[in-house]
């Protein structure tokens, strides 16, 4: 199944490089969902709610999914996948999970459904470092401004 999402995604960029950018993250988000659904119980009976969160000072955009809405009553859980990864890497743990924790899973910067800013090229540790906690931090403030 994982194989087919892939396979489809990447057919799907190569007909949508006409249409740019945004169109590609609309069919990496439904393939995430798609995904999501087919492991999930508690997504398929619960649904998701992705929300692109606007970080204004590094310039992108992260895609956030939340499952098991707690509205409060359940501690909230942030999964955050590995480089080359993305959110669907959590579809198998949802239903576990769901019961106990309200979960954000984030699509990190050229991940997923997330933007794809340039990596930096130099061989410089401190840059490299910033370019994934600059966004993560700037995204735990948006989603903290969110509520």
């Amino acid at each position: 199944f994982l194989f087919f999402v892939c396979f489809r995604m990447a057919l799907v960029k190569n007909r949508l490089d006409d249409e740019g950018d945004d169109a590609y993250m609309s069919v990496i988000a439904r393939s995430e969902t798609a995904l999501l659904c087919h492991f999930s119980e508690e997504v398929r009976r619960g649904g998701v709610d992705r929300i692109s969160v606007k970080l204004p000072r590094c310039g992108l955009t992260i895609n956030t999914v939340v499952v098991g809405r707690g509205y409060g009553r359940k501690p909230r859980l942030v999964l955050l996948h590995g480089w080359g990864s993305g959110l669907g890497y959590f579809a198998r743990s949802i239903d576990t999970l769901a019961p106990h924790f309200e979960m954000l899973l984030v699509d990190l910067p050229g991940c997923g459904a997330s933007s794809r800013p340039e990596f930096p090229r130099e061989k410089d540790p401190v840059r490299a470092e910033r370019f994934f906690l600059d966004p993560l931090e700037e995204w735990v403030d948006e989603i903290a401004r969110m509520e």
